[in-house]
C-alpha cells in the first residue's frame, strides 16, 4: 500500500509517442524530489510504527533498551521490586480487609512497623540492571547517555512508577 514507484508510474502514464529518452529522463528528474520525500516519509512511518508498538510491559521496555544501548549482547534487564510487608491500619468506618494469619513462630521474629501514606517502604517500583562495562560508557560525558536512557524509559513507563538504574 505504501510502496509507490514513481518511475514505473511515469512509464505507465506516458503515451507511447512521447516516450523519447530525453522526455523520460526529464520526467524522472522532475519526480526525483517527490520520490525522495516518499522514501523519507516511509522511513518515518516505519519508525513511528515501531515506537507505537512499544508498551510499558517489562519485555517491551527491555527490548527497547537492548536495541538502543546493547544490541549485540542484550544484557539489560528489569528487576521488579517485590511486595512490601507493610501493615495497613483502618478506621472502623472503612471497609475492613480480611485478616492475615501467621504461625506463632513467624510473628515472634518480625517486628511490626507502621508507616504513613507519605512514607514509602520501597523507594523504587523497578530496577533497570545494566552491565558494568555498558554503565561506565553511559556515565561518560556528564551522564548524557544515561540521561538519554532515562528519557527513553520515562517515555514508555507507567506514570507514577519510580525506577533506578544500577550496574551489575
Amino acid at each position: 500500500m505504501y510502496n509507490v514507484n514513481l518511475t514505473t508510474i511515469i512509464d505507465w502514464l506516458l503515451p507511447s509517442f512521447l516516450k523519447g529518452p530525453t522526455i523520460v529522463a526529464f520526467l524522472r528528474a522532475a519526480v526525483l524530489p517527490l520520490q525522495n520525500l516518499h522514501f523519507s516519509l516511509d522511513a518515518f512511518r516505519t519508525q513511528k510504527h515501531y515506537e507505537l508498538s512499544i508498551t510499558s510491559q517489562v519485555i517491551w521496555l527491555e527490548k527497547m533498551l537492548n536495541k538502543l544501548y546493547d544490541p549485540i549482547n542484550e544484557d539489560i534487564y528489569i528487576v521488579d521490586v517485590g511486595a512490601s510487608n507493610q501493615v495497613n491500619i483502618y478506621f472502623d468506618s472503612e471497609v475492613k480487609r480480611p485478616p492475615i494469619l501467621f504461625f506463632a513462630s513467624e510473628t515472634a521474629t518480625e517486628e511490626t512497623v507502621i508507616y504513613f501514606n507519605s512514607e514509602s517502604v520501597n523507594e523504587f517500583n523497578f530496577t533497570v540492571m545494566v552491565p558494568a562495562a555498558l554503565y561506565s560508557t553511559l556515565v561518560v560525558n556528564n551522564n548524557s547517555l544515561l540521561s538519554n536512557m532515562k528519557i527513553n524509559i520515562n517515555k514508555y513507563k507507567i506514570f507514577g512508577t519510580v525506577y533506578i538504574i544500577k550496574s551489575y
